[in-house]
């Protein structure tokens, strides 16, 4: 049998989408058919990647019809054995017809497949033709959740749900936000754990059987507690009927005689009924209760034989026996309301679908699941219209278990008949577990299933990195793999005796096996560094607890930022090319708010810039202007709310006005303090606030917009835009809503989901970049540093799931088919012991492999800071464990330099490069780039009116109408260098713009006329809006006025050619400053470009 199937095993750098473009091309022009295009069928898993890849593909088209210089030329004359002219027609027709026909270009997202399939059979699955998808999830759930809460105290089994979920989560020490709660309980949902579980339908379980499962899971609990507190009781009242007490055996309260008594108590920990040493001591040597001493008493040591050894060793017994049974029965217990809630919002959710005949986003792949499961594929093509020779299917660790299911008979299919099928992916990258993602289906299942049909290729080059990043690499993980491996087999052996789990955690070496990656050979790619920082940790005592002692190593390494930000500039690396790689979003703020507060302390250095900007100071929750908003409606919900009236006034005084509050944190219990705090807010809201509370919310909100004027604040524009087109969209979906009850409802909105929406902008001119080791993925950057290489594998918060759904088991209450458990070490003790080391297994891959992803996201240099520290135990629980033992155990085999006194590994030297022109700063950036409307149509414009042209006439005048724009707006000499930073963020311009378009700033005031028009004592007015007597506007560049003569110069700035239409417009600017009242004594015409020319019009 052929091979119709081949699996790319494509490392990081590896050459992946180059990978993924050529065969592709091999399959679209492997055939004749001017219409291969439509016979093939790519799935990426982002838009991004789906616009990146069909870009690649147009572009490699394009190159080879045209003669361009292409890599894939030679490879397809090979592979195709075609002569060269027959690809060029090839190449030529298929470009052509995509491009007339781009709706038959089939790459997409799985998402937007499957919801194409849908369509096509929305009669079969009972939709009516108008049906609509609704893209807004959380919105749905909160429209739920809100209709569950109005019926509390009215619904006995939702009440009391409620009830129990609020007394654990109080029992816990957890917010006890009624909506959050359910909001949160209600994301299960859309698990594909839970559809999985759920596609034999759960609408038939009655709520009553909530009540009886609980009811029997008390009883196996209470029988639990009796039985064993009944052989403790038993035991002490007979030797206390023979004169003796339990704590007069060897070792006093501390001996093995007291386990009987401890086992009379109630549980509160897994440990309780645990035997010590002394109580297993005593089951097989009783004499070991008595002291040696005390031999000789017959009495005693006869109740040590007769009774209290046999009752330690029946105790133990029945708990070896019937303990496990008992510890799955209160930890169903503990999650059973939060079941009922789910089956509750579920029934909620599929009343909502036939009210709104919608159906969710999410619903697609198990629609198409129940499709593809009863239908043939030739039917499946028959109904989109398509039918698909070719699967090429990217990052296939990523693929979940439903989608594999949905899309793996169509596949099957094409395999079938003879067709070429591809899969790229990486199990070593597989980092998206929480949304699905099963990289088994790529290291174990593919192999099963397609043994006959499939060729694995490992791509074995690293194109991306640095020979001395690759080197260090290839000698890390494997050894970092085998310590993990094996420190993971104790831990598990430690609690279950399956060998097949152990087995499993052999994974960890298999996944690596194959992690060493080849240099390409180019000199260019030579010439990396590699530094890895110990800080002295946890046996050094930084403080009592985990959350402390990470705090204080965070503290450190923030510390010595800034001077490795000022190395990095020293050898001419520009901020925007270095990236902080940071496990989570709160990790990232503290790198952003240390680097904003250090920027303007009396430590940083003038020459140097610690500009740092990250994907969250886009979201809504960083605009100072809304916090002040929402904090200021929270004091009005509740005017003795000190925090957020003190919060309030910090925005409005620290971050939008630069001023000190004068008012501290530690002040907050002041009871004056309210007034001193109102004292610091605008004069009109103290005297009108309270009427505030009447108004609508967009009145609401306008008249906060006059109070505290923010137009004065440039840099929260697109904040206030963004928020007001979602108050908006609030307003329409809750438009019942007034007054308090309104404030109340977008205050919830806000903390929940408001303050998450990101403006327009996803990158920072010359700053540094945060973003987390997820965003990363399939991302390289020059420098990469990981400030924060330390954490748990395995954590409460850092399990990637709220619930582990399990199938019920013949030892407990069968009524429900399967039964939620909350993730905790306690499922060691239960009978769910073996799913609890799956998912340990499971959970320490994911971790592993964002390392992974982390170290080889950098092309030169990778700085690493982690944590000295290895515990007593020797067992590896955290990531700097981990890295703590590779440098204690290994150092001599790594490539570089450990340095053991100061914990600090060298490898290689990093590449300096050529200094930046004087007066470049490389950083021009404000926490939000705002671009104006005319300087984006002037660019839009003059790319139309050039389209014909070369590429650099295009870019000489795009500079050009920059430069313009910059001079027409500049009024002071002093201000050139500050005011064309603050115009290279707002328009968004490159480092190399920014170079050319000051040289040509510096060449036109180097004019003397041109000076002299900054110089004079005149007042200047830069492109201010005339406001004609018809009511329309016109805007002169720069106005001149000597106020004391009355008289007036304008001034106005082009790019390009002189033409007649030029003069024209200054003149009719004249005439409407004459009839104005005001002497024109001059008009000036000054043509920017490769020189400067001023011509003065009559």
């Amino acid at each position: 049998m052929g091979q119709f199937l081949t699996i790319y095993k494509a490392s990081a750098g590896s050459g992946k989408t180059f990978t993924l473009t050529f065969n592709y091309l091999k399959l679209l022009l492997s055939s004749s058919d001017p219409f291969q295009y439509q016979k093939i069928l790519a799935i990426t898993f982002t838009n991004k990647a789906t616009q990146e890849m069909k870009s690649r593909i147009i572009e490699s088209l394009h190159l080879l019809a045209t003669g361009g210089k292409t890599e894939y030329l030679e490879m397809l004359e090979k592979d195709l054995e075609l002569d060269r002219k027959e690809i060029v027609k090839r190449a030529t027709r298929s470009l052509s017809n995509i491009l007339h026909d781009y709706s038959h270009f089939s790459v997409s997202t799985i998402d937007a497949f499957v919801q194409r399939v849908i369509r096509s059979f929305s009669r079969e699955l009972g939709h009516r033709g108008n049906y609509g998808i609704e893209m807004d999830v959380a919105g749905v759930m909160d429209t739920l959740v809100r209709r569950q809460i109005s019926k509390t105290g009215k619904d006995k089994f939702l009440t009391d749900w409620i009830n129990d979920l609020i007394r654990d989560r109080i029992r816990d020490s957890k917010s006890i936000r009624i909506t959050k709660m359910l909001k949160e309980l209600g994301q299960e949902l859309f698990s594909e754990q839970y559809m999985l579980l759920t596609q034999d339908d759960t609408k038939e379980i009655e709520e009553e059987t909530f009540a009886t499962v609980k009811g029997k899971l008390l009883h196996i609990v209470t029988d639990f507690e009796e039985n064993i507190h009944q052989i403790g009781k038993e035991a002490e009242d007979q030797a206390r009927s023979r004169g003796f007490e339990l704590s007069d055996f060897n070792y006093g309260k501390s001996g093995g005689a007291m386990y009987l008594n401890k086992i009379q108590k109630p549980v509160n920990k897994t440990d309780d009924y645990e035997p010590g040493t002394r109580a297993l001591t005593a089951i097989d040597n009783y004499e070991s209760l008595v002291k040696k001493t005390e031999l000789k008493n017959s009495e005693k040591v006869g109740i040590a034989e007769q009774v209290i050894s046999p009752a330690i060793k029946k105790a133990i017994q029945f708990k070896e026996l019937e303990f496990p049974k008992y510890v799955t029965a209160t930890l169903i217990l503990r999650s059973l309301h939060a079941f009922g809630l789910i089956h509750r919002l579920e029934a909620a959710l599929s009343d909502y679908r036939e009210e709104e005949e919608v159906m969710m986003i999410s619903d697609a792949s198990q629609l198409l699941n129940e499709i593809v499961t009863k239908t043939h594929a030739p039917f499946i093509y028959e109904k989109i219209g398509t039918r698909y020779d070719h699967y090429l299917i990217d990052e296939f660790q990523d693929t979940s278990t439903l989608q594999w299911q949905n899309l793996e008979p169509l596949v099957s299919d094409s395999i079938a008949s003879g067709r070429q099928n591809l899969l790229v992916g990486d199990v070593k990258q597989s980092i998206y577990r929480f949304r699905g993602g099963n990289w088994r289906l790529m290291h174990e299942h593919l192999n099963r299933q397609f043994e006959l049909t499939a060729n694995t290729i490992n791509l074995e080059s690293n194109y991306r990195s640095k020979k001395e990043i690759i080197d260090f690499n290839n000698a890390v993980f494997p050894k970092l793999s085998k310590l993990l491996s094996s420190s993971l087999s104790s831990q598990i052996s430690g609690y279950i005796s399956d060998q097949s789990i152990i087995e499993e955690v052999e994974s960890i070496d298999e996944i690596y096996k194959d992690v060493a990656q080849l240099w390409s050979g180019k000199e260019s790619k030579s010439g990396g560094y590699v530094e890895v920082q110990l800080i002295e940790g946890r046996s050094g005592g930084f403080g009592e607890s985990d959350y402390e002692e990470d705090a204080k190593f965070e503290e450190i390494v923030l510390n010595k930022i800034p001077e490795l930000l000022e190395s990095l500039q020293d050898k001419g690396i520009d901020l925007s090319d270095v990236a902080f790689l940071v496990k989570t979003k709160s990790q990232g703020n503290k790198i952003a708010d240390f680097l904003r507060r250090f920027e303007n302390s009396p430590e940083a250095k003038p020459d140097y810039s610690y500009k740092a900007a990250s994907s969250e100071a886009f979201k809504l929750s960083e605009s100072a202007c809304l916090n002040v908003f929402f904090y200021l409606l929270k004091w009005l919900l509740y005017e003795k709310d000190t925090f957020s009236l003190y919060r309030a006034v910090y925005n409005w005084k620290s971050r939008l006005n630069n001023e000190d509050p004068g008012i501290m944190m530690d002040e907050i219990k002041r009871e004056s303090l309210i007034d001193d705090l109102k004292k610091k807010l605008p004069a009109d809201f103290i005297n009108d606030y309270h009427n505030w509370l009447h108004n609508d919310l967009y009145s609401l909100f306008q008249e906060f917009k006059r109070v505290f004027e923010l137009d004065k604040y440039p840099g929260e524009f697109a904040y206030i835009s963004t928020f007001e087109d979602e108050l908006l969209n609030f307003i329409q979906r809750r438009y019942s809503l007034s007054g308090l009850g309104a404030i109340q409802a977008i205050c919830e909105w806000w903390d929940e989901r408001g303050g998450e929406i990101k403006i327009d902008g996803s990158s920072s001119p010359g700053a540094a970049n945060i973003l987390t080791i997820h965003k990363s993925k399939g991302l390289e950057f020059r420098i990469v540093i990981i400030p924060f290489l330390i954490g748990e594998f395995q954590s409460a918060s850092g399990f990637i799931k709220n619930y582990l759904w399990l199938n019920s088991l013949p030892e407990i209450p069968q009524d429900l088919p399967f039964y939620p458990f909350e993730i905790s070490s306690r499922l060691k003790e239960s009978l769910y012991a073996k799913d609890y080391a799956e998912e340990s297994i499971l959970s320490y891959i994911d971790t592993f492999n964002t390392v992974y992803v982390a170290l080889t996201r950098a092309e030169e240099g990778l700085y690493i800071f982690s944590e000295q520290s290895i515990p007593k135990s020797g067992e590896i629980k955290r990531i700097e464990h981990l890295v703590s033992r590779l440098f204690e155990e290994f150092p001599e085999q790594l490539p570089g330099e450990f340095d053991v006194e100061n914990k600090i590994y060298r490898q290689g030297e990093l590449k300096s490069y050529p200094e930046k022109p004087a007066g470049y700063s490389g950083s021009y950036l404000n926490p939000l780039p705002v671009s104006t409307w005319n300087n984006k149509l002037l660019i839009r414009q003059s790319r139309a009116l050039v389209f014909e042209k070369s590429e650099e006439k295009l870019e000489r005048i795009n500079l050009g109408i920059a430069a313009h724009n910059f001079l027409a707006r500049l009024e002071n000499l002093n201000e050139v260098d500050s005011q064309l930073e603050e115009f290279a963020n707002e328009t968004g311009l490159r480092s190399e713009e920014y170079i050319k378009i000051k040289e040509m700033v510096s060449g036109a005031l180097s004019n003397q006329q041109i000076r002299s028009w900054f110089d004079s004592n005149k007042r200047i007015l830069s492109e201010r809006p005339l406001i004609l007597t018809n009511g329309s506007q016109v805007r002169p560049d720069k106005l001149l006025f000597d106020d004391e003569k009355n008289e007036v110069e304008i001034i106005d700035f082009k790019t390009g050619e002189e033409k007649s239409e030029d003069e024209n417009q200054v003149r009719k600017y004249a005439s409407y400053l004459e009839n104005a009242g005001y002497k024109v004594a001059g008009i000036s015409l000054c043509y920017i470009g490769e020189g400067v020319k001023i011509k003065e019009v009559k």
